[in-house]
């Protein structure tokens, strides 16, 4: 069969995934299903005589299922309650082992690392979060395999920073302000408005800083910040009289 060098590497992705599912599964021999994989492929892909390219493998694939399916036979039943913890012991570490070294790894490494970050702002917090937002955001849009909670633990790191900086820009007149009791309602409306008017007439900035989590933003929504600001000017100015 003729591969190019990226069906090639995602093929053998997809055999090294289906080897790991089935190890810990005295009842499948890894060789066995490997071999009726191939066979699959090749029923499917070999006659064309083109080169295999990897949309035209993933199709393929698709049907096949997702590697951790191969695991469909059941270890022999034991009625030993020790044995039976071992096999559920031995099956979790085993299914675990597959999901963190496998689409798992990457996303909870990323949350864990998120949650250090956000506990530990007076020292490393800040410049690792800012990492973590990077890498976790690549994820997000190279990533398009990535789906169900992997996808959500990838996120964290992108959800907190992006939370910690529109909190930062909408929030900035009372960060500048110290820490008096009394919320400065005349700037923080002003500053509303003036924000809200800006990305009001240019809402693509908001996207770019917040992508992939902010495509739904529209210029509707900076007139809404701005009339809110209108609304907290006005209140400003009553308590102040």
């Amino acid at each position: 069969m003729n591969w190019t060098p990226e069906a090639s590497a995602r093929f053998e992705s997809y055999k090294g995934r289906v080897r790991l599912a089935v190890a810990g599964n005295p009842g499948v021999d890894a060789d066995d299903v490997l071999q009726d994989i191939q066979a699959h492929v090749q029923a499917e892909l070999g006659a064309s005589g083109e080169p295999i390219t990897v949309g035209a493998l993933d199709r393929v694939l698709d049907g096949l299922g997702s590697p951790a399916q191969w695991d469909a036979v059941d270890a022999p039943s034991s009625t030993s309650s020790t044995t039976s913890f071992r096999d559920w012991v031995r099956r979790s570490t085993t299914l675990w082992y597959q999901r963190l070294s496998g689409d798992w790894g990457g996303p909870v490494l990323l949350a864990v690392l998120t949650a250090i970050a956000l506990n530990s702002f007076g020292t490393i917090g800040l410049p690792l979060l800012a990492l973590c937002y990077v890498i976790g955001r690549g994820m997000l849009v190279r990533r398009t395999d990535l789906t169900g909670p992997p996808r959500w633990l990838a996120a964290a790191p992108v959800v907190a920073a992006s939370a910690l900086l529109i909190g930062a820009v909408v929030m900035f007149p009372i960060l500048i302000g110290g820490s008096g009791r009394r919320v400065p309602l005349m700037p923080l409306g002003f500053w509303w408005i003036l924000l809200g008017y800006a990305v009001a007439r240019e809402p693509r900035p908001v996207r770019a800083a917040l992508y992939p989590l902010a495509e739904w933003f529209e210029p509707t929504h900076g007139r809404l910040l701005a009339a809110l600001g209108v609304a907290i000017l006005v209140l400003g100015i009553v308590s102040w009289w």
